[in-house]
């Protein structure tokens, strides 16, 4: 088991947050009212179709090496709000959670058609300069998770996004 050091700096959360909701509206699936108004940070709309992304606990620092470098974990929630009686709409829009969660940890995603395309996620944006995306995996199924009076549906994915930290090393001459 992995030793749980101090909390990650306000700053990383900041730069991994900002940088993951960057990411996220680069995925080439995602639904035109989304691309629209974008990933929204721990604030949904209420009654409209929306991709919302939320920290789960307390980001920690989980392995520490000598010269102060180290391997982060952020752990994050994304909540895909939308409307639907339709059963077999709504196992659409629970996929294409799934789907964007695949393409976060890399794995490759098949469109159907003729010929079908399949594409993946290449490589992972760089953080800042010391800070680099190691990987993205969910933590758990995508589930139905709360439907509304008004008709709007939530459906949920966790993940764990594991990312390195290369600290500066000054050498002495």
């Amino acid at each position: 088991m992995a030793d749980n050091y101090n909390l990650l700096s306000f700053s990383e959360q900041e730069l991994i947050t900002t940088k993951l909701i960057e990411l996220i509206n680069t995925f080439p699936d995602l639904p035109s009212i989304i691309k629209k108004n974008g990933v929204q940070f721990y604030d949904m709309f209420p009654n409209s179709e929306c991709l919302g992304i939320a920290t789960l606990g307390t980001p920690k620092i989980i392995s520490r090496y000598i010269g102060d470098s180290y391997i982060g974990g952020y752990n994050f929630r994304l909540d895909y709000r939308y409307s639907t009686k339709d059963p077999k709409e709504r196992i659409n829009k629970q996929s294409f959670l799934s789907t964007l969660g695949d393409w976060l940890a890399q794995k490759p995603i098949t469109k159907p058609g003729n010929p079908p395309t399949t594409y993946r996620l290449e490589k992972y944006p760089e953080i800042s300069e010391n800070i680099t995306i190691s990987t993205i995996e969910t933590s758990d199924f995508t589930i139905l998770a709360d439907k509304n009076k008004s008709g709007y549906e939530d459906s949920i994915n966790d993940f764990i996004l594991r990312y390195h930290y290369r600290k500066d090393m000054v050498i002495w001459q």
